[in-house]
């Protein structure tokens, strides 16, 4: 489901292509389009924690709150019924938009949120280094990497109000910034680039307003730009805490825990895993590590067929089709070659970490299939063939 938002950028000093109108000229375009089940695959990753998504992400979670109008409008007077639940809702969205826009047009992949970094010594096995505050006040929401060599800060905002650079708003915005910095143990501070994205979400009480996204490109404060090896001990972490972050969800706590804490867990213990397959000509070579959600009207079904004795089939993915009348089932998994290298960094140690490469990904999937570059991926269960269970 695409959907089109306004555009404004500055302080880009070079303009991501696909966001060029003409791409031998260096100049934005006035409006960008975003793919509505993308944004909700990001902001169940940055949401939920291990309980089961309502509604359900493969069908863009709250698509039914959106207009069919092909500009980004939300149903009625907007998300929420009153102004607490709005100001959730919209922050919510904010984020989940924002870390949209820096994974498909800033080469992002991997978030980590500030909450699980700031002011916390990091552990040895990833060096001396620490993010600080450097003033009271709010921070920005996320540190994020390309690679582990390549980290930014990124403040995320979602609002049904007008914004622009020059509001106030804007300006504070700037100033969480200058709030944290990186430091070491010889009292080095280094500056690192970040990104503010702002998203005002109108509804279609606003029929002569477009909904729009605006993102700039600030610096925090240090004496000295980072370098690569402070980078990458840095980059190490945020990787792997956005895995940890997979990996709960996914149901294995003990690799989540030792991804969070740099714990080397012992090789003879070994880890169960559900395989499955996906019939998808560019994707059939690959395996996934996942299992599926099921729809609230579907628990008695579910049950019958896993404890039935008489199933005729092995393949648990064919009996949700049976019941027409359930709900839809939903795949939610991580790419087998990218979760044996996050198990391995369990195994060895934090240096296993540059082991970690992105998938390649194409464009041309199904309308409810989303696959990240990390390797996560939420779809109908229908698009996946479980192979059974092994142990890594």
């Amino acid at each position: 489901m695409l959907k089109i938002l306004g555009l404004e950028l500055k302080n880009f000093a070079q303009v991501p292509n696909k966001l060029r109108d003409n791409p031998s000229k260096n100049h934005p375009s006035n409006q960008i389009g975003a793919n509505l089940g993308t944004v909700c695959h990001h902001l169940y990753l940055d949401t939920y924690g291990i309980a089961p998504p309502d509604p359900n992400p493969a069908y863009c979670l709250y698509s039914p709150m959106f207009t069919a109008d092909p500009r980004l409008r939300v149903i009625r007077n907007g998300l929420g019924s009153h102004k607490e639940a709005k100001v959730g809702e919209y922050n919510r969205f904010g984020k989940a938009f924002c870390r949209w826009f820096l994974y498909e047009h800033c080469g992002i992949t991997y978030f980590a949120h500030m909450d699980d970094i700031l002011g916390k010594h990091l552990h040895p096995g990833f060096g001396d280094f620490r993010v600080i505050r450097t003033c009271e006040g709010d921070t920005p929401d996320y540190f994020c990497a390309e690679s582990t060599t390549k980290l930014f800060l990124a403040e995320a905002k979602g609002t049904a109000a007008s914004i622009s650079f020059k509001s106030a708003k804007f300006t504070e915005w700037r100033n969480q910034f200058k709030r944290v910095t990186i430091t070491n143990s010889s009292r080095n501070t280094f500056s690192i680039k970040g990104y503010i994205v702002a998203t005002r979400i109108v509804s279609e009480s606003q029929p002569r307003t477009i909904s729009k996204l605006l993102a700039e490109d600030p610096w925090s404060r240090g004496q000295i730009p980072i370098d690569e090896n402070a980078a990458a001990t840095i980059g190490r972490l945020i990787v792997t805490q956005h895995y940890a972050n997979i990996l709960e969800k996914l149901r294995f706590p003990l690799l989540a825990f030792a991804l969070r804490n740099a714990a080397v867990l012992p090789a003879e213990l070994g880890i169960r895993v559900g395989v499955w397959r996906c019939p998808i000509p560019h994707l059939k070579e690959h395996r996934f590590v996942g299992g599926f959600f099921s729809p609230k009207d579907a628990p008695v079904i579910g049950r019958f067929f896993w404890e039935s004795p008489f199933r005729p089939y092995r393949d648990v993915s064919l009996y949700p089709s049976l019941d027409l009348s359930a709900g839809g089932f939903t795949f939610f998994g991580l790419e087998m070659e990218i979760f044996k290298a996050v198990r391995k960094i369990t195994l060895l140690n934090a240096q296993a970490t540059d082991g970690v490469r992105p998938l390649a990904v194409k464009d041309d999937l199904p309308i409810g299939f989303s696959l990240l570059r990390d390797g996560s991926v939420i779809a109908p269960l229908e698009w996946f063939v479980f192979e059974g269970v092994t142990e890594l």
